[in-house]
């Protein structure tokens, strides 16, 4: 009996030769049709054991494509004064002590000899050799006037120099030593100033000018009844061959003056680094001073 029992809560029921392996026999076919899934509720269907097919795999390439070319630098921001000082005549144009402190070959030696046989001489001041141009200042604190710019670089800022010329005679040497002259009435001369850093070099801009004439052109007209009319046109007149161009570092002032030239009337030295005064001719000296901004903060040479 107690083997019966053992039989019956194993799941076979019966006492006859034979039964186990008929009641197994049943067991494993309903299993099979079943594909063995619980039938008691709240288990889990437990997993099928036969042979099953993997799902398809599929890969997605992700290729990440970086610039060959680094990135680019922000520009300097500078800070640039332009000082135009107006002094009496000869002050700079005839101060040769002056000009042993000017290194005049900041610009290549084929446009240093253009500039002065145009009247005009350029070169770096260190910060250094700053105490002439303090002196002249000092004695002279009515003749500065100072703008300042500030940015990654500027096109085009223009200078006055003269303004209301009733009439004047221009002649200046090309680069290939030609002269060329021109004639302007009622205009106003002006130097056109730009500036950007200068490439591959660090805390260095480079500066650019170029002469600049604003005229009024007039021109006389006769109509279908024969009567004369006057029209007047206004022009702009650059003087590109003067190739002004200079690379200026943080630690030095660039200079721009009339050389001993400009005491040819018709010369570019004398039509825009002269001016006629109330008692004696004068002269302009531009200087131009450019700091590199950090913080906020930048340094001033020239108080």
């Amino acid at each position: 009996m107690k083997a019966l029992r053992e039989q019956s809560r194993n799941g076979i029921v019966t006492g006859k030769p034979g039964g186990v392996l008929r009641v197994a026999t049943l067991l494993s076919t309903a299993l099979a049709m079943t594909g063995c899934r619980s039938s008691l509720p709240g288990k889990a269907n437990a997993p099928a054991t036969g042979p099953t097919t993997a799902p398809a795999m599929s890969y997605v390439v992700t290729t990440e494509i970086k610039p060959l070319d680094p990135r680019q630098a922000i520009p300097a921001m500078f800070q640039v004064e332009v000082y135009q000082i107006l002094l009496p005549i000869g002050s700079i144009s005839r101060n040769e002590e002056f000009w042993k402190r000017v290194d005049e070959y900041a610009v290549d030696v084929a446009t240093h000899d253009l500039l002065l046989k145009n009247g005009v001489r350029v070169g770096l001041l260190h910060e250094r050799d700053m105490q002439p141009i303090k002196r002249l200042i000092e004695q002279n604190p009515t003749q500065v006037q100072r703008s300042t710019l500030i940015g990654h670089g500027a096109k085009d800022a223009e200078l006055e120099m003269n303004r209301e010329v009733d009439f004047q005679n221009i002649f200046f040497f090309s680069p290939d030593n030609q002269v060329s002259g021109r004639t302007f009435e009622n205009c106003t001369n002006a130097v056109t100033f730009s500036f950007e850093p200068a490439i591959r070099s660090v805390n260095t801009l480079r500066v650019s000018f170029c002469p600049t004439v604003r005229a009024v052109r007039r021109r006389l007209e006769f109509t279908a009844m024969n009567q004369e009319v006057e029209k007047y046109n206004a022009i702009t007149d650059r003087l590109y061959d003067m190739n002004l161009r200079a690379d200026l570092p943080s630690d030095c002032a660039l200079i721009v003056a009339p050389s001993a030239e400009s005491s040819r009337e018709s010369s570019v030295g004398h039509a825009f680094f002269t001016r006629p005064g109330s008692a004696e001719r004068q002269e302009y000296l531009l200087m131009v001073i450019a700091r590199p901004m950090q913080e906020g903060r930048v340094r001033t040479t020239v108080k």
